[in-house]
């Protein structure tokens, strides 16, 4: 199975159980490791959460045995940033009892256990749809989101809890978590607690903090070592890459490749991405056969930067020569190519890269045409898309099968110069087409003045394809390699 998004995958949160115990009779002495990370709060895990495990809230509050409570339970996974505090629960609940029902997380920030609650300690409380209940100590009144989301057995809350201070990685945190249990019959059933063993004499984690358990503070995993020293990589063929959501796109797997068709206008599907930095992003390679008429691939960022969710000013395009029966190779400077496609297709003019801070998420749009739609029943084959820190490293990728390679959006300036003078390249590397044939290795057209942002955006899409051609036509470096 080839490689998914290695820079979200690698190492996993070990659950641990320590040999000291906490307090006098806390029987597991449980620590929990959080990974740093930024889910989205929707309902639905993402590939982020794969980063960490289940834990499950399994003593009831009396000393008894979960098991004989086999129609309720609860597990949950947390990952956490600077500010807050992500989580991930999934009741089993075969008798659902909406005002009682309620998943409850504690917070010790100082880790200090003084026993009567502090600034910094906290209960948060959240029925099955995501809703704050009340009723708790030093209950937090700023949650800003959580959402609940039915399941067959029960639901899902996922959802955020902002800290009180600025958290780092190495920090432990109390930490302790109640599933308080109500049933058709009555109010109160059970509660299970996650390490609070108040059936043996333990204080009520509502009333007291000094018998909760602690949660580590971790950084993100290292991303694992991937060829050519990719920062991320879509290895198409053999796997989807995690694509989900799709609409109007079609993805067969084809062993090397995939082939994307669209059945509509406006094709598309989002993969979950953990980049902490997205400037360690700022080149793309993609090896793609296109033998429609679209022009680009289309990718939207969703970064954690001000106002930055799926929209024009955090489009970025790929552009790919259409019409041609062979696989092609291209390396894109992602700076200067998302200038360009906001300023000049999306109509949000552009002076820097709007990819900024941690990557969530991009949505792939694997066939853009004029009007952001996909022609019904296009198709298009595509390798990898890998994204890349240095020029040099996306040019030492897979170099062996590079095909026909076009770098798209080098220039220094805001927007390209060749797209400035793409209208008058493309009448010279036509006339130069049979020389070119001739003499492969002629030198590529000369750099033009550089470009104004006015003067580009005459240009526009049309443009980009053309200089492509040009650039085709009068001899770029082939390097012929594997032929799928």
């Amino acid at each position: 199975m080839k490689k998914l998004l290695a820079s979200v995958l690698g190492a996993t949160m070990a659950l641990t159980m320590l040999a000291a115990p906490i307090v006098s009779n806390a029987e597991f002495g449980r620590s929990y490791d959080a990974m740093y990370g930024q889910p989205t709060i929707d309902g639905t895990a993402e590939a982020l959460w794969d980063m960490v495990e289940w834990t499950q809230v399994d003593k009831p509050y009396d000393g008894s045995d979960a098991a004989d409570y086999p129609g309720a339970s609860l597990r949950m996974k947390f990952l956490w940033d600077e500010t807050n505090l992500y989580f991930l629960a999934d009741v089993t609940d075969s008798d659902v009892n909406y005002d009682n029902d309620i998943v409850e997380i504690y917070l010790d920030e100082d880790n200090c256990k003084a026993g009567e609650y502090q600034e910094d300690d906290s209960q948060s409380r959240f029925f099955k749809d995501g809703a704050p209940a009340s009723g708790g100590t030093n209950t937090k009144a700023d949650i800003s989101e959580a959402v609940g989301v039915d399941t067959a057995g029960g639901w899902v809350i996922e959802g955020k809890i902002p800290w009180n201070n600025a958290m780092k990685v190495g920090q432990a945190v109390g930490f302790e978590l109640m599933y308080n249990i109500g049933d058709s019959d009555a109010d109160f059933a059970q509660a299970f607690r996650w390490n609070a063993d108040t059936g043996n004499g333990d204080p009520a984690p509502w009333q007291s903090t000094e018998a909760w358990g602690v949660m580590n503070l971790n950084p993100a995993p290292e991303a694992e070592a991937l060829e050519g020293n990719a920062v991320a990589l879509w290895d198409f063929g053999e796997s989807d890459c995690g694509i989900k959501d799709f609409n109007v796109m079609d993805i067969a797997l084809n062993g090397d490749y995939a082939t994307f068709t669209a059945s509509g206008p406006d094709p598309y599907g989002y993969i979950d991405m953990n980049v902490a930095d997205v400037s360690a992003m700022q080149w793309a390679k993609i090896r793609v056969r296109n033998t429609s008429a679209v022009k680009a691939i289309e990718l939207f960022a969703k970064t954690d930067g001000d106002g930055h969710a799926l929209s024009g000013p955090e489009c970025t395009h790929l552009y790919m020569l259409p019409d041609t029966a062979n696989w092609n190779t291209y390396i894109i400077y992602l700076p200067n190519a998302n200038i360009y496609t906001s300023t000049n297709v999306k109509g949000t003019a552009l002076d820097a890269w709007n990819w900024q801070g941690a990557l969530s998420q991009i949505r792939l749009d694997a066939m853009w045409n004029e009007g952001d739609g996909g022609t019904s029943n296009e198709s298009i084959d595509i390798d990898y898309i890998a994204f890349f820190g240095s020029k040099a490293d996306a040019e030492a990728f897979r170099a062996g099968q590079d095909n026909n390679t076009q770098v798209e959006f080098e220039s220094s300036t805001d927007l390209p110069a060749f797209m400035a003078a793409a209208a008058e390249a493309a009448p010279a590397a036509e006339a130069a087409a049979p020389a070119a044939e001739a003499a492969p290795a002629a030198a590529p057209v000369a750099a033009a003045a550089p470009a104004t942002p006015a003067a580009a955006a005459q240009t526009g899409d049309t443009a980009a394809i053309a200089v492509l051609a040009a650039v085709a036509a009068i001899g770029c470096a082939v390097v012929i390699g594997k032929k799928h």
